[in-house]
């Protein structure tokens, strides 16, 4: 587990929109539709929009999942699935709506922040 805050990774290799910071989180996810499913992950990494986790399986671009983690649930859509090993995926989730006890909405617009939920780990 990640310990103290994270810096972010670095984004001007991968040319993102949005700054990423390790985590390493557990969560539960569950996949919303067929073919169904449940799963205890890891969460990777998240930046304002979206997180990346370790799952035990492939899961289709497009797909609907739903994230818990500290108090919170996270619904969002799976943008691509790299397989690391035969057991082991990186799956990359778009947040589409958050909600629960730890706010992952910035106050200030109303827009989906994720860095929110970690503020201990990300420094805010």
């Amino acid at each position: 587990m990640s310990s103290g805050r994270s810096a972010p990774l670095m984004a001007k290799i991968e040319n993102r929109r949005h700054d990423r910071y390790e985590v390493e989180e557990p969560a539960f996810m569950r996949i919303l539709g067929p073919p169904g499913g449940a799963f205890v992950i890891t969460i990777l990494d998240i930046s304002k929009e979206g997180l990346r986790v370790r799952c035990s399986r492939p899961l289709e671009r497009g797909t609907r999942v739903e994230l818990k983690c500290r108090q919170t649930r996270i619904a969002g859509e799976v943008r691509y699935a790299r397989g690391i090993d035969a057991n082991e995926f990186h799956v990359g989730i778009q947040a589409t709506s958050v909600s629960g006890e730890t706010n992952g909405v910035s106050q200030g617009t109303g827009e989906i922040d994720l860095i929110f939920l970690f503020p201990d780990l990300t420094g805010r």
